[in-house]
């Protein structure tokens, strides 16, 4: 319905899963590429849906390519600025488990996560196939972490602001701010507009031993592999 209203006649919109319509984009996209090369920004596309394009497009002769900047962000001349609302605590009361506690039962799991080979492997799991961290990208994905971590059930990613016991005003009625958090077996860096944080939410982090950094350097850390060029098994 906001498509509808917003769109003006440069683009037209594709209502996946609609009667006599497409099931989702990718078929849609997938039946009509042919020879093609198609621009597809890679901060906007999972792993798993990126692999599963290319499959459907290399037998028409077409693939991926992922332009250095988004296409959309390029014509879009009026894009509004990015909200600077300041992150603020929310107290214990409220959150019903510390963020220490919360970042100990993530390191729990990752350690006890199953490696990456597959099940038929004989061969003993290398560093490089332990899970050693967990990226938190999904601002307002909160589910709940199973009672029995042996059983590494993740129902779904635990937001940024549910982790460091953190709220913000980025978004309308979400209590939710822009941010990424990357938490090791031994560091958590929170990537956020320095702009956000107050000087008691800094004084907090620093007390939890979360480092800051800024939003857009998550980028190049993931890019420089910060982290350790041996310890690659993320989950």
């Amino acid at each position: 319905m906001q498509a509808a209203n917003q769109l003006d006649s440069n683009w037209h919109c594709i209502q996946a899963g609609h009667v006599d319509g497409p099931e989702d984009w990718i078929e849609w996209l997938a039946d009509r590429a042919s020879d093609s090369r198609i621009g597809i920004d890679a901060r906007m596309l999972s792993h798993t849906k990126a692999t599963e394009l290319n499959n459907r497009l290399s037998p028409k002769g077409s693939k991926l390519v992922h332009p250095p900047k988004n296409l959309i962000d390029l014509i879009w001349k009026d894009k509004p600025s990015r909200l600077k609302e300041p992150v603020f605590i929310h107290p214990i009361e409220f959150t019903g488990k510390s963020t220490l506690d919360k970042l100990a039962d993530i390191r729990t799991w990752i350690r006890e996560a199953p490696h990456t080979t597959t099940s038929r492997s004989r061969s003993a799991p290398t560093a490089s196939e332990h899970h050693v961290a967990t990226l938190i990208t999904a601002l307002d994905s909160i589910g709940e972490w199973p009672h029995d971590l042996s059983n590494i059930v993740w129902k779904t990613h635990r937001s940024v602001a549910y982790i460091l016991n953190l709220r913000g005003q980025d978004i309308p009625f979400n209590p939710v701010f822009h941010s990424y958090l990357m938490i090791t077996l031994d560091r958590t860096i929170l990537f956020v507009d320095p702009a956000k944080l107050t000087g008691d939410v800094e004084d907090y982090l620093e007390g939890l031993g979360v480092d800051t950094r800024g939003y857009y350097d998550f980028w190049s850390y993931l890019k420089e592999r910060e982290w350790g060029e041996d310890r690659v098994g993320f989950f």
